[in-house]
């Protein structure tokens, strides 16, 4: 299991689907086209990381460590 998650703050993913572009093994999106993870992700975590910072909204965070659970 991976020391670290994705959050999504639904309230402000657009669905636009630039995470998958980045991290497609990590990332899908729901029935109402919003950004879920993966589980167990797939990507790599530096692909996942470009992912994070690539969201135009900032509605996903990167929990490493202990909070992740």
């Amino acid at each position: 299991m991976a020391d670290w998650t994705v959050r999504v703050d639904r309230s402000a993913c657009l669905g636009c689907g630039v995470c998958l572009d980045y991290a497609p093994r990590s990332f899908a999106q729901d029935e109402d086209g919003q950004a879920v993870l993966r589980e167990p992700p797939g990507d790599e975590l530096d692909r996942v990381r470009e992912a994070v910072s690539a969201c135009p909204t900032g509605a996903l965070q990167l929990v490493i460590g202990s909070d992740a659970e």
